[in-house]
């Protein structure tokens, strides 16, 4: 399956694991924060959301 990386940054993660010799290392996500963008990146502006919708979720 072929997933644009637009997609893939509005998916929640899913667990994944590696192995590391006799160790097995996995990544599991533990839930879900909501913020508004500039929550995250507070020196983004405004203008820069509105030009590029297709990283913010509904």
């Amino acid at each position: 399956m072929i997933t644009s990386s637009d997609e893939r940054l509005r998916r929640q993660a899913g667990i994944h694991s590696l192995r590391l010799s006799d160790t097995r290392v996995t990544f599991e996500p533990d839930g879900v924060v909501h913020l508004p963008p500039r929550g995250w990146l507070p020196h983004t502006t405004d203008e820069f959301w509105h030009a590029h919708p297709e990283y913010l979720d509904d």
